[in-house]
Order: structure tokens, then sequence, then C-alpha cells
């Protein structure tokens, strides 16, 4: 997975669990590994997270299109701006 934001492009490694229309997993980033939930409902994903930033709780959520092969769509960094994400299947 690549999210771009105000402070540039990040890759990680997204792991995803799916069980009916819900998904789990892990988002292994430079900053650590965060779990996430979400759900995939047709071609819909959304997923979010908390994670700690200098001190402070985030949230970011992620909503978007997928299909098997490839997501990409919005990423939302709380009160910290907005950018995308894209990610493909390994």
């Amino acid at each position: 997975m690549t999210i771009d934001s105000q402070m540039g492009s990040q890759d990680s490694k997204f792991v995803v669990n799916q069980n009916g229309k819900n998904i789990t997993g892990t988002l292994d980033t430079p900053m650590g590994s965060q779990n996430y939930t979400g759900t995939y409902d047709g071609k819909d994903i959304n997923f979010s997270f908390m994670m700690n930033a200098q001190g402070m709780d985030l949230k970011l959520d992620f909503i978007g299109t997928a299909d098997a092969q490839a997501m990409a769509g919005r990423a939302v960094f709380g009160t910290f701006g907005e950018g995308t994400f894209k990610a493909k299947r390994q």
C-alpha cells in the first residue's frame, strides 16, 4: 500500500483478512504495525485505526473502492488533513 499525504509518500505492507463484509488486518508502516477494522461491501471499502502521533491519539480513516486485485481512495488523517491511498495484491 502507498499512502500519499502532505508529508510525502509512504509505502507499507497491508494484510487483509475477510469474514463476510468485515475486514481486519495489519498495516506495517515505518512508524510501526497498526491493527485495523473495516468493511468491504461490493466495491466499497472502508477501514480505520487509531495511532499515536507525537503524543496525540489520531484516528485514520480510509474510504475507497476495491476489487480482487487493487484498491484506491481517500485517506483522512483526523485534524491533519487528507491524502490518498492505493494498494495492489501481491
